[in-house]
């Protein structure tokens, strides 16, 4: 209703006479200069050089009409998502131009809606203060008989010279606009408000498809199962929270993963509970980990726990993506379309009074020609404008991300890894082997062992965090260093199911034969000590690590990697 009597307002002044003085090329010339006035402090608003705002965030919105409303009924159901958004933050005041919001902030809001032949657009601009400067969320809204579009951005203001760092939460309008009726999409790529998940071969396959499609246009992130365990309960869902909007969340689980590890190769792929995001245009990067991949390891390092590992990689997403959003989004053509038209057909309503003048109509012709000229002119100006000052930000950023990686701190960079985790047993021995050749010495048998174990990401994975463990191990005893405890008991403090063999096997001389494995020196010995990396019922799936512990050479030697063996 407010718009509306806004439009009828501004209408009436439009149709008042030239009284007091004027001419009509008086009016007119008075017009122009308005308008002129008007469109130039537009530039400069939208530039930032007014207020040297820097962009957060962008995001723009589009949907072809998926029922069969009006344009009018279209953008009233966006009205209602907004006011809910209103009460939601405060108490709006009774011309609905300020809001108090509940932590006793005042936020001015200006609302002004342009319409023509073609379609409406309503703006709603809301500017609140922090404590180092000022917020800016803008609203934009347009509908066509044939599409819906939104442009939102959020912008900051520092009023000093001191550090003014701010990780832009998604408006909670965003929500809000996802339960309306609509079918939003970003260039093309649809974009879902919740996860997505994807199990078994025909999830991995949708997984393969998604991520190479050659037109997504919005990152895709991938959150592994491992046994059906992710790195925090419901993660996927906070993450899908945090990109609405401008990312596709997948958690797929272990079958899904071995599918997209077979379809694309390991160094393409993301299993045993690692998190990775792939950017659009997927294969236009020189390397796989130009995506970055965070294992399960990675991810838990330094973390007190899962809680604080999910944050701290929320937070990295956030910046990686939210951020770059406010470089790259803009607003809808369609908005920028409407209000063009909206002032063109402004100036031709202007025109038509003026022509009813006693002026020449020649010349009346021309300066509304040249003014229609200057507002498009104006226009131009002002994407230029928005083109340098994306220009000048992503710069900014990427002298901000150089010194961040050259003075990195780990609550505020979480570094992917560089390679690809081993996605089968024999990878992750190969891998342990190449890595640790000081502290690791592996038997012949090993490799007989290897073959005969099923072949699936979640077993690499456990197998080659136990044979870190054994090289940490083997680390922590060289130069005769004394652990202060049992070897078993120390590797059960770190994480593993360590155990020897019961006396009953000790004294079977076939199980003593069946534990007795080549050690890598051209010697045959007798295994005890052992790691249960995985516990199953099928035989080809139970893994079993047979080493021994040399603390006077640093070393330890692994004799067997594969099934249980007989007792």
């Amino acid at each position: 209703m407010r718009g509306r009597r806004a439009t009828s307002a501004r209408s009436k002044r439009r149709d008042a006479p030239c009284s007091v003085g004027q001419t009509p090329s008086e009016v007119a010339a008075t017009s122009v200069g308005r308008s002129r006035a008007c469109a130039a402090m537009h530039c400069l608003r939208q530039s930032g050089y007014l207020r040297e705002m820097r962009r957060l965030a962008g995001y723009a919105l589009e949907s072809s009409t998926a029922f069969s409303a009006s344009t009018t009924d279209r953008l009233s159901l966006i009205r209602t998502a907004v006011d809910d958004w209103f009460t939601m933050k405060g108490q709006l005041s009774a011309d609905r131009t300020l809001l108090l919001s509940e932590d006793g902030r005042t936020i001015a809001i200006q609302h002004d809606v342009h319409q023509c032949r073609r379609g409406r657009v309503e703006r709603w601009s809301l500017t609140e203060p922090l404590a180092m400067g000022q917020f800016s969320t803008v609203i934009e809204a347009g509908g066509s008989d044939q599409q819906t579009c939104l442009g939102i951005e959020l912008s900051a203001l520092a009023n000093n010279l001191a550090p003014f760092d701010i990780d832009p939460n998604p408006p909670r309008i965003l929500s809000l606009l996802f339960d309306l009726p609509f079918d939003w999409h970003y260039r093309g790529t649809r974009l879902p408000k919740t996860p997505i998940f994807l199990r078994g071969q025909d999830g991995g396959l949708e997984a393969i498809r998604l991520i190479w499609a050659r037109d997504r246009s919005v990152p895709v992130v991938v959150i592994s199962d491992e046994e059906g365990l992710v790195l925090h309960p419901g993660i996927e869902s906070s993450i899908a929270r945090d990109l609405i909007g401008l990312a596709i969340v997948l958690r797929i689980d272990d079958e899904a993963a071995w599918a997209l590890t077979e379809g694309r190769g390991k160094d393409w792929s993301c299993y045993g509970g690692a998190i990775r995001l792939y950017w659009p245009a997927v294969e236009r990067f020189p390397s796989p980990f130009d995506h970055a991949l965070w294992t399960a390891q990675r991810l838990m390092d330094g973390a007190v726990d899962s809680y604080a590992a999910a944050r701290r990689l929320r937070a990295e997403l956030k910046r990686s993506i939210v951020s770059q959003s406010g470089l790259c989004i803009a607003s809808p053509s369609l908005i920028g379309d409407l209000l063009r038209e909206a002032r063109h057909e402004e100036i031709d309503a202007v025109r038509e009074r003026v022509k009813s003048s006693h002026l020449d109509q020649a010349w009346v012709d021309d300066l509304f020609d040249k003014w229609s000229a200057a507002t498009d002119r104006c226009d131009q100006l002002a994407a230029r404008v928005r083109d340098l000052e994306a220009e000048k930000e992503a710069l900014i950023e990427s002298l901000r991300a150089s010194a961040a990686g050259a003075n990195a701190s780990p609550s505020r960079q979480l570094e992917p890894v560089h390679e690809a985790p081993p996605s089968t047993v024999r990878d992750a021995v190969l891998l342990a082997q190449i890595r640790h050749p000081k502290y690791l010495r592996f038997g012949n048998d090993v490799w007989d062992g290897v073959n005969g174990i099923r072949t699936d990401t979640s077993t690499a994975m456990k197998v080659s965090r136990s044979l870190e463990c054994l090289a940490q191990l083997a680390r922590e005893t060289q130069d005769g260093a004394v652990l202060g405890r049992n070897v078993l008991q120390w590797l059960t403090d770190h994480g593993e199911r360590a155990s020897g063999e019961s006396q009953t096997v000790n004294n079977k001389q076939r199980a003593r034969q069946a534990r007795t494995w080549d050690d890598g020196a051209g010697q045959r010995s007798y295994f005890e000590h052992h790691l249960k990396p995985k516990e199953a019922t099928s035989p080809d799936q139970c893994v079993r690590i047979y080493f021994q512990h040399q603390p006077a050479m640093g070393l330890v030697v692994i004799g067997w990697v594969g099934r249980h063996p007989p007792e």
